[in-house]
């Protein structure tokens, strides 16, 4: 990761090579007509704002030469470009270099176009991106290989100044500094190969800045519907030039180099879990993510549907216990519930005595019942000649009718207990309304419950929501995403599935 920025490139080709171009007045991009048989010429590079604080770069160098730097351009035609030219003999003798920058290796457009199509198809599949474009971008940057910085032992294709793991190389460039056109030494990034500096460039577009991960986004094969969507995004954050994307997408016309992004197939990284209730829980998921790994991702609706969840209590014996609880639960909590009547019911229980030989001595137990329990009872005929026998009221609950059949028991007097005919009482119950979007609700709502001694359990609701998941941009080939993938279910345990990006 760079912690400094790129000088503003102007152009990657040094000035004898500016000189020859603005003496000939070409202005536009020649090389996309050049006939096969004819050398391709070098052509004006257009403004190139590298930044040397991209998270794909290998060093952490700092680049010189950064104060009062603004946007550069190709000079006007008005500057004299033969008086910088002329001091070019004198800085390559000083740097012990040839003032021939030329590389003459390339004889034809097609010969360089085979010879860094391996190496674009590769990277730009790898990490999600145009082969087409990166060809491009490698064609006006280094003039069709015939820059100096291009050419051995440079091999800086694109023009990104800076260092390579350590490796730079000084060449005379524009810059627009304190409101004037000046020239200067500036530090290229010195590649052992071109599969070096495609890599570069390609991290840089995948990876972007350092605080940006997402900075050249826009170019990645999962966020555009063609190569054209690239190259304008690139247009005014890869270059100031205003034509960028317009020369780039000539340059890809005119030499087909859109049949090289056919063949690249680009995978994913779909994460999924329960949790992600809404929007807003896959987004917070996302934060996360990215805090970890930074990699654009976007939150998009799942086809998992999940059912909504509700708590419900035990059954309470009586209907003002339960309506205490849910009052408190609601004003506890937030959440809504009401009490409702339980599917279970229970009966009422009575007993009866034996009977009592005169209701006079019936009426003399009867009292002694109600002054030494509390319960009410009443003296009945049994339905037999002068006898008499006493029944309760009704219970709820059989424990105390067994402790009646208990006291009569213990005074001698014979009694069983029994099932009133009155209709039976039903339970009742708390039940809470669905819980949407809180995944928290449940366990908070049952918690509750198990502080107050009240038994709860989560429930599915019959009512269904759409879940939702993120998507990860295309990390290129699938070897490439699995490594993505391992990495990522080390630190998160979410469900992650790999996909084709189409």
């Amino acid at each position: 990761m760079y912690s400094s920025l790129f000088l503003l490139c102007s152009t990657t080709l040094p000035l004898n090579v500016l000189a020859e171009k603005v003496q000939s007045n070409e202005s536009s991009l020649k090389s996309v007509d050049i006939p096969d048989s004819t050398e391709p010429e070098a052509t004006n590079v257009t403004t190139n704002d590298h930044l040397d604080n991209s998270a794909s770069s290998s060093s952490n160098e700092e680049t010189e030469n950064k104060e009062n730097t603004t946007e550069n351009e190709i000079p006007p035609n008005d500057i004299d470009i033969s008086k910088t030219y002329s001091q070019e003999a004198a800085w390559s003798a000083a740097m012990n270099k040839q003032p021939e920058i030329f590389s003459r290796s390339f004889m034809s457009s097609e010969s360089f176009i085979d010879s860094i199509a391996p190496h674009a198809v590769k990277v730009a599949t790898e990490r999600g991106l145009y082969p087409s474009v990166m060809m491009a971008q490698a064609i006006l940057e280094s003039g069709w290989g015939k820059s100096g910085l291009a050419s051995a032992p440079n091999y800086n294709l694109f023009g990104i100044k800076g260092s390579y793991k350590g490796q730079s190389v000084m060449f005379p460039t524009w810059e627009f500094i304190n409101g004037q056109w000046v020239t200067v030494q500036a530090a290229f990034r010195k590649y052992p190969s071109y599969t070096q500096s495609f890599e570069d460039n390609g991290d840089l577009l995948r990876n972007g800045l350092t605080g940006d991960p997402n900075f050249y986004s826009g170019t990645w094969v999962s966020n555009t519907s063609s190569y054209r969507d690239a190259t304008q995004w690139l247009q005014g954050r890869y270059a100031t030039d205003p034509t960028y994307a317009s020369k780039l997408n000539s340059t890809i016309e005119a030499n087909n180099l859109t049949q090289y992004d056919t063949i690249q197939k680009n995978y994913r990284i779909s994460i999924e879990d329960l949790n992600f209730v809404s929007p807003t829980y896959a987004k917070q998921a996302q934060e996360q993510l990215t805090s970890v790994f930074p990699i654009w991702s976007t939150v998009v609706p799942s086809n998992q549907m999940k059912n909504y969840a509700y708590i419900q209590t035990g059954d309470f014996l009586n209907k003002v216990d339960a309506e205490q609880v849910n009052k408190n639960f609601m004003t506890s909590t937030g959440f809504w519930a009401s009490v409702e009547k339980s599917d279970k019911s229970r009966p009422y229980y009575r007993v009866e005595t034996g009977g009592f030989l005169g209701k006079q001595t019936a009426d003399m137990v009867l009292s002694k019942f109600i002054k030494d329990t509390g319960w009410w009872a009443e003296v009945v005929p049994t339905g037999e000649q002068n006898k008499y026998k006493i029944i309760t009221g009704d219970f709820l609950d059989p424990l105390d009718q067994d402790s009646v059949v208990r006291y009569f028991a213990s005074e001698k007097w014979w009694s069983t207990g029994f099932v009133s005919q009155k209709t039976p009482e039903p339970y009742y119950k708390i039940v809470t309304g669905n819980y949407l979007n809180h995944p928290d609700a449940v366990k908070s709502s049952k918690d509750f419950f198990a502080a107050n001694n009240v038994w709860a359990q989560s429930l599915d609701s019959t009512l269904q929501f759409q879940l939702y998941k993120i998507n990860t941009g295309g990390f290129g080939t699938y070897e490439n995403t699995l490594h993505w993938k391992t990495m990522m279910e080390s630190k998160f345990n979410w469900n992650m599935t790999i996909e084709e990006d189409l």
